[in-house]
């Protein structure tokens, strides 16, 4: 099982990163924790890193602004959970794991945009699945290697303005291309859909008795 984050220079997202990886001391070894850093490189937040054992792979720059999640599709382990900088650890990130091949939590904005998102799954002929909030996600079986093209270019084709988002919400679009990813490649059989009990909602003001506790709703998240 590895850990994964994606980091590039938004608002604080090096300091949420560091609170992130502090509270995963107790359960995870730094060499399973795997961290996606986008150029430019900070040389500081590098030593930082490395000096203490994390995976850190650099990637370059490309038009999507943000540290790509999908970057995630290259790791060769067939368990993956990918957490936000903006998450913290209350208990074993391993208690995600169960029998499924893809499990994350339905988004808050799901009622708001429902008709356009059914729109778009009716589209290219996927069956039903929500807009996942994509700060932490569980990949098991490899998926994330079987859905890598498909996620790649449903994000391409957002970026482009080939498709058009639920929402006019730009930084989001990375969240979008994984859930049409998953429609596109995981029967509804092998979804698992999260609950407040293993990925807590702080702007929902919910418990923080859970396995991942999410901070922030937008700053400090890569998308």
């Amino acid at each position: 099982m590895k850990i994964v984050y994606t980091l590039s220079h938004r608002g604080h997202m090096t300091e949420d990163l560091k609170r992130s990886l502090s509270t995963l001391t107790p359960y995870i070894c730094p060499k399973d924790i795997i961290i996606f850093l986008t150029e430019p490189i900070v040389l500081e937040e590098l030593l930082f890193l490395t000096r203490r054992g994390y995976d850190v792979r650099i990637r370059h720059k490309t038009e999507w602004k943000f540290a790509s999640k999908n970057y995630l599709c290259d790791i060769q382990d067939d368990d993956v959970i990918f957490l936000d900088c903006d998450t913290v650890a209350k208990k074993d990130p391993a208690l995600l794991l169960g029998d499924f091949v893809f499990s994350a939590r339905p988004g808050t904005s799901n009622k708001r945009f429902n008709y356009h998102w059914k729109d778009t799954l009716e589209k290219y002929g996927l069956h039903t699945v929500p807009m996942f909030n994509s700060g932490v996600v569980v990949f098991r079986q490899g998926i994330h290697r079987v859905m890598a093209k498909t996620w790649k270019s449903f994000l391409d084709m957002y970026i482009d303005r080939t498709l058009v988002p639920p929402h006019k919400d730009r930084t989001m679009l990375n969240q979008y291309a994984l859930s049409l990813a998953v429609a596109a490649h995981v029967p509804p059989s092998g979804i698992k859909y999260m609950t407040h009990t293993e990925h807590g909602y702080n702007w929902m003001r919910e418990s923080t008795d859970t396995i991942i506790y999410h901070l922030k709703r937008m700053g400090g998240s890569s998308r």
